[in-house]
């Protein structure tokens, strides 16, 4: 992913702004996952056994792990929401608006 940024001179109002530009864009199911990554991170644990008192014990989700279950997740919320019909085609805008 490359980004690109620059400063406009005078775009508005005489004033400056920073645009700025990437050559890919992350779909909706991305963001989801991505959203779901960050939240469990650092908080959700895995059964790993027990320790010597018999107590169970807990580990972090490998990396593999984290990725593969926001993956399943988002796939299930968006199969959802197309049965529930709450995904809807939004208008179009430049060259394919009617």
């Amino acid at each position: 992913m490359t980004t690109t940024t620059w400063v406009q001179e005078k775009f508005k109002n005489d004033a400056r702004y920073v645009t700025v530009h990437t050559d890919e864009v992350l779909t909706d199911r991305a963001k989801y996952a991505a959203a779901l990554v960050e939240r469990w991170a650092l908080v959700a644990a895995v059964p790993d056994g027990e320790d010597s008192a018999g107590r169970a014990k807990l580990r972090l989700p490998t990396p593999d792990e984290l990725v593969l279950r926001a993956n399943e997740i988002v796939e299930a919320l968006f199969n959802d929401f197309k049965q529930r019909e709450w995904i809807i085609q939004g208008p179009l805008r430049g060259d394919d608006a009617d």
